[in-house]
């Protein structure tokens, strides 16, 4: 796999939630062995919104390369599929 460029506008640009946002259902996949964002700034991101379902996945920052099957799962459920 050949990780490329990624543009930082998106992770400085302002950003407003709105109503419609804020009701959607939210589903946090927690990745445990995640080089590239670590567990505590994960568990912060989640801890910014309300009535997130946090889902822990022993993966690394690739969970749909490393455990597709898993992964779908934990999203099938979320989605009650």
């Amino acid at each position: 796999m050949k990780l490329v460029y990624q543009p930082e506008e998106p992770l400085t640009s302002e950003f407003s939630r709105t109503a419609e946002f804020e009701a959607l259902p939210k589903l946090y996949i927690r990745c445990s062995e995640d080089d590239v964002i670590p567990v505590e700034l994960q568990d912060a991101m989640v801890q910014a919104y309300t009535d997130v379902v946090l889902e822990p996945l022993e993966s690394n920052h690739f969970p749909q390369f490393a455990l597709p099957e898993k992964l779908s799962g934990v999203i099938a459920k979320f989605l009650k599929i």
